[in-house]
């Protein structure tokens, strides 16, 4: 009967092997799960660093667009504010001596430090424009930013020309409280402007324009293959960007892919003085850029978890061989008591209940 219950046992690990395999895998899956948890809340910071340096560069550009457009004001207003100066434009303008006001355009361009100067008379008629000398005659009534001069008398907003975009002014030429034209002023929008918020926000720049096949980057903190892959994606695959710059909305965050890259991007739109869209500025913020800044602290969390998971086994190990010994021997002892043998002693220096027993 005892020979058939002892045959029927079946065969199985230890007791020390599963103490030593259940301690290891306990091990291993802490170490495992504070690392993946680490890693997923170091993603997120790096998502929330990325946020925050595309609020800060929306923020940015709204005060350097505001300061251009004041400091335009200011310039435009002291270049008219010379009556003699306005009574030459009025009549160089009736004798229509336009390489004499060209030469004075040119003069208050260089002293003034604005890129483009545009004289017109008061119906929005191109009287003369730096930098298309021979567009005099040209209606621009209809242009936003003249169209809300001839109603409003002062107006500000981007101008577009072509592939360029300004940030531009329309100010008054008046004699006697009489109107005698306008002067039309810009800044050029360039890589130096995007580079200038670049600075202060720490996020990456595009400028973009509504061209007829599609945006257009004007000026960009971008590297050129990085400023290829967004003008492809915007034209391709961004369908809600490229919706939103064409209506004039702003995207608050969205994920887009440059050069293989992940980029967190923010985009503002650019409007004329009517409000209308000429283009739209796109705020950049790398992910794996972010990311490097906590990759370090990964790292060394993902060295640690890997020596302990490599260590585990040993310390499973001894801690089994300290626990168990004692156990051992006291089977040992009660298989010789059934064999008759009661002169076993055990030694154990333990006042637990395996040292306890022991001394029984």
């Amino acid at each position: 009967m005892t020979a058939t219950k002892t045959g029927s046992r079946r065969l199985g690990l230890s007791l020390g092997t599963r103490i030593f395999l259940v301690t290891s895998l306990l091990i291993a899956l802490s170490v495992g799960a504070a690392v993946a948890v680490t890693t997923i809340l170091l993603r997120r910071i790096a998502g929330d660093a990325a946020l925050e340096s595309l609020k800060s560069s929306a923020a940015v550009q709204a005060t350097y667009q505001a300061e251009r457009y004041e400091r335009l004001k200011l310039i435009s207003r002291l270049f008219v504010s010379d009556p003699n100066l306005v009574a030459y434009f009025a009549e160089a303008a009736a004798t229509q001596q336009i390489p004499s006001i060209l030469d004075a355009l040119g003069d208050g361009q260089q002293e003034l430090g604005f890129d483009f100067a545009i004289l017109l008379d008061p119906n929005g008629r191109v009287v003369a424009r730096t930098d298309n000398p021979n567009a005099t005659g040209q209606d621009l009534s209809r242009r936003g930013l003249v169209a809300k001069a001839l109603d409003e008398f002062e107006a500000s907003g981007v101008w577009q020309e072509g592939g360029r975009l300004y940030y531009a002014v329309a100010v008054p030429l008046a004699k006697d409280f009489t109107v005698l034209g306008y002067l039309v002023t810009g800044f050029a929008i360039t890589d130096v402007s995007a580079l200038e918020v670049n600075r202060v926000s720490g996020a990456d720049v595009a400028f973009l324009a509504n061209g007829e096949g599609g945006p257009q980057i004007v000026a960009t903190t971008l590297a050129a293959p990085m400023a290829r892959s967004l003008t492809a994606m915007l034209g391709h695959s961004e369908k809600e960007m490229m919706d939103a710059m064409k209506a004039g909305r702003a995207v608050d965050r969205t994920e887009v892919t440059l050069d293989g890259d992940p980029w967190l991007a923010l985009q503002e739109p650019l409007l004329d003085a009517a409000g209308k869209p000429v283009g739209a500025t796109v705020a950049l913020a790398s992910l794996a850029r972010e990311l490097a800044v906590y990759r370090q602290i990964q790292s060394v969390l993902l060295g640690a978890g890997v020596a302990a998971v490599l260590l585990a086994p040993l310390l499973a190990f001894a801690l089994t061989q300290r626990t168990l010994g004692p156990v051992r021997r006291l089977l040992a002892a009660a298989e010789a008591a059934r064999q008759g043998d009661y002169s076993q002693k055990i030694e154990s220096d333990r006042d637990d209940e395996v040292g306890r027993l022991a001394h029984a």
